[in-house]
């Protein structure tokens, strides 16, 4: 694995995960340019797999996602309402 980042143009870190085989693998941690985590993802052979959470530019935990193999699990009520809309 490869340790991969992206930066803002002031430097600071935007965001920070792992490349296997060409593509995004495990956690992938994007940010705020406060620094803040903005989002916590996971990868499996570059496809989303497992949560994502996504958080306020407080710091606070806004939501969450579970995807399965690149495919969005809908199992949570509050975000099948969400993405109904």
């Amino acid at each position: 694995m490869m340790k991969h980042e992206i930066y803002f143009s002031d430097g600071k870190l935007r965001e920070e995960g792992e490349i296997l085989e060409g593509v995004k693998s495990g956690l992938w941690i994007e940010y705020y340019s406060n620094g803040n985590i903005k989002i916590k993802k996971n990868f499996e052979a570059g496809k989303k797999h497992g949560r994502f959470e996504f958080f306020k530019e407080n710091g606070d935990l806004d939501f969450q996602l579970d995807y399965n193999c690149g495919h969005l699990k809908l199992t949570n009520f509050k975000i099948k309402k969400f993405l109904k809309q």
